[in-house]
């Protein structure tokens, strides 16, 4: 009876002892013996990133997230201004060594994709995850595991980020780039201004901004402006002067450009003029002549007069608040409401201003670098982002939340409703039109003739 005890005990002690040996042999592949697809993908990888605007540091997180199940793969940030920005990208490009990884402004794509510099997101990217795992308490293993990257089909592409972005970095059923954030024009005022005046709440339209603008306004006894109600009707000294006309136009009926087609002056309603009636309105502000009179060429720009609280209403974005804190010295007791709509039951219109991340077409690791982006502009990674840079949501699913953030809810509360409005190949030479238009009609030119000639030319560079 011993004995079979003594023979049973050897046994369970072989077998524990096969099995710690093939538990070892077994375990130990994923690290030691990864297969020839796992060896291939877990070569060392550097990727170089571009961006304006940003900070490294609100990518820490990010890159940290993203390293630890990639470790083999390295990305380098480089942040460059943005008055050199797109200079040393198209000599990157020259010198065949452009950056994988771009960050530029959505209306860049078109022009970008023209000339095939930039590469779609791929129907397909598969990956060599790495993870530490211990099995039974015994031994800390390296996993590997190859997987396939989820991509985003055009309908959830539509469903995950508000709407203007499908309608911007979709070219040929293609997607060219993904947002981390997106920014809506608000209305920031100067509340000590409003006050004085007896405004006891900012408009929430344009018959009450004008009103507004004309208790607000003063002029000295030359007819020098003072304090100005309002920053409108010029064009060189206001910032974003084209985004606010094409805001007005929008707001008024106008499509702008549809089908590949610049469409001011059309209109559902017979003999209306959307794109008339929003440039007349928006030059009035810069006429002496008008009761609304509150601005001209000789102002300084915008952002500097209400910072130095000689302006009561400065239009801007999010990423304008630092530079208004900064240049006042946060001495402006300052508000930020919505942007002033049409009469009530008219629907409402804002503008929608971004940056997408995209992939060089002459990067050598396209997969890796869509695959970066794509888990950047994740819910979980972007709200990390969001958190450090202070800015609204590209992605629907945190609207709701900030919303609730008593620093966002303004911009967050436009989102929904905002629609970028240039679809071509230059917007850089878009907006010198419409400063052009502006300065024309301020100049004497007849306002339809004006609108005109800068639709006509605004044309050449869609088509």
């Amino acid at each position: 009876m011993v004995r079979i005890i003594m023979k049973l005990k050897s046994k369970i002690q072989l077998t524990f002892i096969i099995s710690i040996l093939l538990f070892t042999i077994v375990g130990c592949r994923c690290t030691l013996l990864p297969s020839a697809e796992e060896k291939q993908k877990l070569q060392p990888i550097s990727l170089r990133y571009w961006r304006v605007w940003d900070s490294p540091s609100n990518f820490s997180g990010i890159l940290s997230a993203y390293s630890a199940v990639h470790p083999n793969i390295s990305i380098s940030m480089q942040i460059l201004r943005y008055e050199e920005f797109e200079r040393k990208l198209l000599e990157a490009y020259a010198d065949q060594k452009p950056p994988d990884i771009i960050s530029f402004h959505y209306a860049w794509l078109p022009k970008y994709v023209d000339k095939k510099y930039i590469t779609p997101l791929p129907s397909k990217i598969s990956m060599a995850f790495q993870y530490k795992q211990t099995t039974m308490g015994i031994k800390e293993e390296t996993i590997i595991e190859l997987k396939n990257t989820p991509i985003p089909t055009l309908t959830q592409l539509k469903n995950d980020f508000i709407e203007t972005v499908s309608n911007d970095v979709v070219i040929d059923n293609k997607i060219y780039g993904l947002p981390l954030s997106l920014d809506t024009m608000v209305l920031y005022y100067n509340r000590d201004l409003l006050d004085k005046a007896r405004i006891p709440v900012p408009p929430t339209n344009w018959e009450e901004f004008q009103t507004a603008v004309k208790k607000i306004t003063a002029l000295n006894e030359k007819g020098g402006i003072e304090i100005a109600g309002a920053a409108l009707g010029s064009a060189d000294n206001i910032l974003r002067s084209p985004d606010i006309l094409m805001l007005l136009m929008k707001q008024s009926g106008a499509s702008i450009i549809q089908n590949g087609s610049v469409q001011f002056t059309s209109s559902k309603r017979a003999g209306y003029n959307p794109g008339l009636v929003a440039l007349q309105f928006y030059t009035d502000f810069s006429n002496p002549q008008k009761e609304v009179y509150s601005w001209n060429n000789e102002m300084p720009d915008s952002l500097r007069a209400f910072a130095d609280k000689k302006l009561a209403f400065y239009f801007g974005y999010s990423y304008d608040l630092p530079s208004i804190i900064s240049f006042s010295r946060n001495t402006l007791n300052l508000g930020i409401t919505k942007m002033p709509q049409l009469q009530q039951g008219e629907p409402e219109a804002n503008i929608a201003n971004y940056w997408v991340e995209t992939v060089s077409s002459r990067s050598k690791h396209i997969n890796e670098a869509w695959d970066f982006i794509l888990f950047e502009t994740s819910k979980k990674q972007v709200e990390s982002y969001l958190t450090s840079a202070k800015k609204p949501t590209a992605l629907r699913a945190l609207v709701d939340t900030q919303l609730k953030d008593e620093k966002m809810n303004i911009f967050a509360s436009q989102l929904l409703t905002s629609q970028s409005w240039y679809r071509g190949k230059d917007i850089n030479a878009a907006e010198e039109i419409i400063k052009d238009m502006i300065n024309n009609v301020n100049a004497g030119q007849d306002p339809a003739q004006s609108l005109n000639m800068a639709a006509q030319r605004i044309q050449q560079t869609i088509n």
